[in-house]
C-alpha cells in the first residue's frame, strides 16, 4: 500500500518469457493472472487450477443461452488477454437428468466443436476403483451390495450399459499387477491397460 493508503501501481512492463515447465511459481503465477476472470451469471461457476479453468453451469429448463454467454465470455476474455484458449484441449461434460439428453446442443468454440465425454468414466469410475483393489475383496456380501446401487443410478445418467463391481475390480487388481510386473521387467512393457 501507498503510504496515503491508496494502492500503488507500478508502471507496466513487457515479458517474453514465461515460467518453465514444471516450475512450483507457475500456478500462483496463473491464479493472480486470471484472477479477474469470474463468472457473469449466478448459477455459474469458474473452476481454475494450476493451468486449468473449468465453467461450470446450472443449465435448468430448455435455457442453455447463460451457460454458452459464459463459455463465450471466457474465450473472449483468453483472447483479450493473451492467453492460448486451446478447444482440441478442451472436453465438455454433461450431467443431464432430463429424458431428452440428445437435445443438448454441441459446444462450439471459435469456430470448433468442443469433445463431450462421459461422465461415468471421468469421475464415477474413478471415484469407485480408487480403492477398489484394496478394500472390495474384504467386503461383506451386504457391504457389496450396498456399494452395487451406484451402477445401476450411473447407468440411467449416462444411458449405457456399465461393467460389475466384481468386473471392475478383476479389471483394476489385474491392470495394477501388470504394472507392477512391468515396472520389474517381468512382464514385457504395458501397452495398453
Amino acid at each position: 500500500m501507498h503510504p496515503e493508503g491508496s494502492p500503488y501501481l507500478s508502471t507496466a512492463i513487457s515479458l517474453s518469457t514465461g515460467s518453465s515447465q514444471g516450475c512450483v511459481l507457475s500456478p500462483l503465477l496463473y491464479t493472480l493472472y486470471t484472477h479477474d476472470r469470474t463468472p457473469a451469471h449466478h448459477s455459474h461457476t469458474i473452476v481454475k487450477f494450476t493451468d486449468d479453468t473449468t465453467v461450470v453451469g446450472l443449465i435448468s429448463g430448455e435455457g442453455e443461452s447463460a451457460y454458452r454467454d459464459e463459455v463465450e465470455r471466457l474465450a473472449v476474455w483468453c483472447q483479450s488477454n493473451n492467453l492460448l484458449f486451446s478447444t482440441a484441449k478442451t472436453m465438455e461434460l454433461i450431467v443431464a437428468f432430463r429424458k431428452n439428453k440428445n437435445n443438448i446442443q454441441r459446444l462450439i468454440i471459435n469456430r470448433d466443436c468442443v469433445e463431450r465425454v462421459s461422465l461415468y468414466h471421468c469421475t464415477v469410475e474413478g471415484i469407485l476403483s480408487y480403492r477398489l483393489c484394496a478394500l472390495f475383496s474384504s467386503c461383506t456380501v451386504t457391504q457389496r451390495e450396498e456399494l452395487q446401487w451406484v451402477i445401476p443410478v450411473a447407468q440411467r445418467i449416462v444411458d449405457c450399459p456399465l461393467p460389475s463391481l466384481e468386473e471392475l475390480h478383476s479389471f483394476h487388481c489385474l491392470r495394477n499387477t501388470k504394472r507392477i510386473f512391468v515396472g520389474f521387467g517381468l512382464y514385457g512393457s504395458e501397452t495398453s491397460t
